[in-house]
Parts: C-alpha cells; sequence; structure tokens
C-alpha cells in the first residue's frame, strides 16, 4: 500500500521561528485539518542551525493526484506558498 503525504512544515516554518511558538502554530494547523477530516501528525525536525521546528504532516489520500489537489486547496485558501506532495516508501 502505497502512503501519499502532504507536508506542510513551511506553513509552520514561515509562521513562527522557534519554540513555543512553532508548536503552539502547528497545534493550530492540526486542529484547523483535522477539524476539516484530514489525517493529520507533527513530527520534531531538528535544523542544521539547531532549531527544532514542527512538521505537521496529512496523510491518508487515494491517490498523488488527490493529495495535490489538497494541497494546492490549501494554497489558495491559507496563502502557504508552494506545499511538497510525495510518497513515503512502501511497507513491503
Amino acid at each position: 500500500m502505497k502512503v501519499i503525504t502532504v507536508f506542510l512544515s513551511l506553513i509552520v516554518a514561515l509562521a513562527t521561528v522557534t519554540g513555543t511558538a512553532n508548536a503552539q502554530s502547528a497545534d493550530t494547523w492540526v486542529l484547523r485539518l483535522q477539524n476539516s477530516g484530514y489525517d493529520v501528525s507533527v513530527t520534531d525536525v531538528q535544523t542544521p542551525e539547531g532549531t527544532t521546528l514542527n512538521r505537521v504532516r496529512m496523510t491518508g489520500f487515494d491517490s498523488k493526484a488527490a493529495a495535490k489537489d489538497v494541497a494546492q486547496e490549501l494554497e489558495l485558501d491559507y496563502g502557504t506558498g508552494p506545499l511538497w506532495v510525495g510518497e513515503l516508501p512502501s511497507a513491503n
């Protein structure tokens, strides 16, 4: 089974810089997206400079095309700029 994912890390990175504000921004996105019916998770990402960012990820799409459609919708609705859409490696 393929896992299609939309990474929203750009949204969080652009909305905040570091620390508590970053986590709060990620939580806001998670609630917003979960309330819209999306499967969402957050992971911590360490930058080379030592800054911790929170990566918001949406999964559960039937196809890459469906994920791209959602990403484009979010880009237009929230002015996020380009979002990354990709496939996670198969768990076979």
